[in-house]
């Protein structure tokens, strides 16, 4: 009897600058709503490139869509015979690359004329982009622990476990 490898894939984060980074991102986008629907006024309180409001939905939205790019990512790399530290890489490596790309084609010239996408360049908003889809990218946890030993068969593919998000 051979032990397999057990994959265990944190998309929040083990550690508390993760959680409390993950958490008020998440604060972030509810007071956002709320500003958006007219309950708050948060926009225009500091000057323009340090006016986090007038952003939010750059940072907020890449970080969420990065983290979920990468959570996917690493649960498909997973299930190849890799090290949760190459794991980890990889699956950061495509978050951020989907998001950058993704930010490009809505913040630059160019993307707009490529994508056709309606919108307004701002290269601050870029900017948020970037910083929130590369710390989302970098929210994952991976980590191997061990598993019940078990017989040849099952070790052609390691297992995931994934651990609720807020536990």
């Amino acid at each position: 009897m051979l032990a397999s490898r057990k994959i265990e894939i944190d998309a929040v984060g083990n550690s508390l600058p993760k959680r409390l980074l993950w958490q008020g991102n998440a604060a972030s986008m509810a007071l956002y709503g709320m500003n958006l629907l007219g309950m708050i006024k948060l926009r225009g309180l500091a000057p323009e490139p340090f006016d986090y409001f007038n952003h939010v939905s750059n940072s907020g939205g890449s970080f969420f869509s990065a983290t979920f790019v990468s959570y996917v990512g690493a649960r498909i790399i997973s299930k190849f015979d890799r090290s949760p530290q190459q794991v980890k890489w990889a699956a950061s490596a495509i978050g951020a690359t989907t998001l950058a790309a993704a930010n490009l084609l809505t913040e630059t010239k160019f993307g707009v004329g490529l994508s056709g996408i309606h919108n307004t360049i701002d290269p601050v908003d870029l900017a948020y982009g970037f910083a929130g889809g590369i710390l989302g990218a970098n929210m994952l946890d991976v980590r191997a622990t061990d598993a019940a030993p078990t017989d040849k068969a099952s070790l052609a593919r390691p297992r995931l476990t994934v651990r609720p998000a807020l536990s």
